[in-house]
């Protein structure tokens, strides 16, 4: 009996310690008081995952992938050494992307795209180290092209 007991409170104690969340503070994941290396999956209540994490020396590294409730994917962020870096896309609940960015080192660069729900390319924007840049295009939900604006970056 008194095994039984100590073998109870040992597997308690075991399942406390690792199944603490995350903790972020500072800019930083921390588990038990010490900076997280590893692959961090949250779920929703009815067991669907929620978001994956990939973390290293506390910082967001490598893809981030958010869910909706129901499973499906909403977005896909990349991250390097807790910066913003490379391609980062959403989605609707449908599974149509409506938006892609792009960064790197933490400021916008590159190709950014909007979408409309139904998938219809409405905005194209063009930025290099955070700043706009390139010709600037918008369309009307038919997929017409209205509207350009050019930037140069001086």
């Amino acid at each position: 009996m008194k095994k039984l007991l100590l073998l109870s409170i040992l597997l308690f104690t075991i399942t406390c310690v690792y199944s603490q969340a995350l903790e972020f503070s500072d800019g930083y994941f921390y588990k038990n008081g010490m900076l997280y290396t590893g692959t961090y999956t949250e779920y929703w209540p009815n067991k669907n995952v929620k978001q994956v994490q990939n973390i290293s020396n506390g910082q967001e590294d490598g893809i981030t992938e958010i869910y909706f409730e129901n499973a499906t994917l909403q977005e896909q962020r990349s991250y390097l050494e807790g910066k913003k870096h490379g391609l980062w896309n959403t989605y609707n609940e449908a599974g149509i992307k409506i938006a892609e960015a792009n960064y790197r080192h933490n400021k916008k660069d590159g190709i950014w795209r909007i979408w409309d729900e139904k998938g219809t390319l409405r905005y194209e924007m063009y930025y290099s180290n955070g700043e706009k840049t390139g010709t600037w295009r918008t369309w009307d939900e038919n997929g017409k092209l209205t509207g350009e604006r050019n930037y140069s970056i001086n």
